[in-house]
């Protein structure tokens, strides 16, 4: 209800209090919230004790907590391995999967680890590595995803037709993306139409260069992407979109 001269004079009495952190943790709880944190430069973080107030006393939040107050190396890396690698019974408590008998617990074993880097970076609590690794099976699976999209899109109509999903953000989603094409085996064409949709989410406009051999030399094509340098020796053909 107040413009945001009000809000930014509150952030600094905020700020001067110590307290900003909580304060855009607070708002962040409201629609609208997090944008207008965002427009008042409020990046500081609450301190855990804080962030366990506002989440509810969440027991993840709990356990860092536990963590950060334990005395030595070995006692705190044995609470982060109980974390990552409970007993089959704690981990039925916690993982619906697990229940689904031998094979459901050896899948959760494995998302486990995913699972809870995803909340370590939502709740900004380990940092800008953490953040990356989190980032990095999410950028995969787009680009796996938008392979096989791609693919039937093109056996189905023109190039003109396909329409692929807006990437993810944030860091490690890059590395991700890379990763998750060299899995989904691309040919060059759906390789170029997933690389131009990610630089398109990022703002780059990169258009798709279509090229052949030349003449006396055996037929051969090949798509890439402008600025590539892919296309040494080829005539090019088509830039798309024209």
């Amino acid at each position: 209800r107040a413009d945001l001269e009000v809000w930014t004079e509150a952030t600094e009495v905020a700020r001067r209090l110590g307290v900003a952190g909580e304060f855009g943790a607070a708002l962040g709880m409201v629609a609208g919230g997090t944008a207008l944190a965002r427009r008042c430069g409020i990046t500081e973080r609450p301190d855990t004790q804080a962030r366990m107030r506002i989440d509810g006393d969440s027991p993840l939040l709990r356990w860092i907590d536990r963590v950060r107050r334990t005395p030595g190396r070995g006692a705190r890396a044995r609470l982060v391995f109980d974390l990552i690698v409970p007993s089959p019974a704690l981990l039925r408590t916690s993982e619906p999967l697990a229940r689904r008998g031998p094979v459901g617990v050896g899948l959760a074993y494995l998302h486990r680890p995913v699972r809870l880097t995803a909340k370590y970076a939502r709740w900004g609590l380990a940092g800008r590595r953490v953040t990356a690794v989190a980032g990095v099976p999410r950028g995969a699976a787009w680009a796996i995803r938008e392979v096989r999209a791609c693919r039937r899109q093109l056996r189905a109509g023109p190039l003109d037709r396909v329409r692929l999903s807006e990437p993810p953000s944030g860091r490690g989603t890059a590395r991700g993306v890379r990763w998750g094409l060299r899995l989904a085996r691309p040919s060059c064409l759906e390789r170029s139409l997933v690389r131009r949709t990610w630089h398109l989410g990022h703002g780059r406009d990169r258009r798709v260069v279509i090229g052949v051999s030349g003449p006396g030399e055996p037929f051969g094509a090949h798509a890439w992407l402008e600025g590539d340098g892919d296309g040494a020796g080829l005539l090019e053909l088509l830039r798309w979109p024209r």
